[in-house]
C-alpha cells in the first residue's frame, strides 16, 4: 500500500512540548481535525533584522466524505476541529507558513521576497484570514451534514 516502510517512532510529541532543532525551538500545538494527530508548531525568526513569531499550520481542510457532527470519520474529530480553530486565533503569527504553499500564497511571497521585500512572508493578516475562511467552510460543511 506504501511506496516506503513506515518510520519508527522514537518519540510522541504532545501538545506544548518543546522540539530544539539548530538553535531553534518549536512549540507543539496538537491542532486535530484535518487528522487526529494534526500538529502546528510556533517558533520564533528573524526577519529583516527583527524576531518574529512564526505559526507552521498543519491543516484545516475537511476533506470530501469526511463525516462532521454525530457520526464522525473518527470520535471527537468535530470538537477538535473546533478546539483547533480557538488554538489558532490564540497563537502569536506574524510569519504564516503551512502544509501547502497555497494556504498562505508562498509563490507570491517567494516573488516578492526575491525582488528585495525584505519582510515578504510578514503576514499577521493573512493568517487571520486563512483560519477565518478555513473555519467558514467547516461551518458550512458542518451545517450541510447536521441540518
Amino acid at each position: 500500500r506504501y511506496e516506503y516502510e513506515p518510520v519508527k517512532v522514537d518519540v510522541w510529541v504532545k501538545d506544548g512540548d518543546k522540539v530544539s532543532l539548530g538553535g531553534v525551538t518549536l512549540t507543539a500545538h496538537i491542532t486535530g481535525g484535518h487528522t487526529k494527530g494534526c500538529t502546528t508548531w510556533t517558533f520564533p525568526v528573524t526577519v529583516a533584522g527583527k524576531v518574529r513569531q512564526a505559526l507552521d499550520l498543519c491543516s484545516a481542510s475537511v476533506l470530501p466524505g469526511y463525516k462532521l457532527g454525530k457520526t464522525e470519520t473518527y470520535p471527537g474529530q468535530t470538537d477538535d476541529y473546533r478546539k483547533s480553530f480557538a488554538t489558532w486565533r490564540s497563537l502569536p503569527c506574524e510569519v504564516f507558513i503551512a502544509s501547502h504553499g497555497g494556504f498562505y500564497g508562498l509563490k507570491a511571497k517567494k516573488a516578492a521576497l526575491e525582488a528585495g521585500k525584505a519582510d515578504a512572508f510578514v503576514d499577521p493578516a493573512g493568517c487571520k484570514a486563512f483560519v477565518d475562511g478555513a473555519e467558514a467552510r467547516f461551518n458550512a460543511e458542518f451545517k450541510k451534514q447536521n441540518p
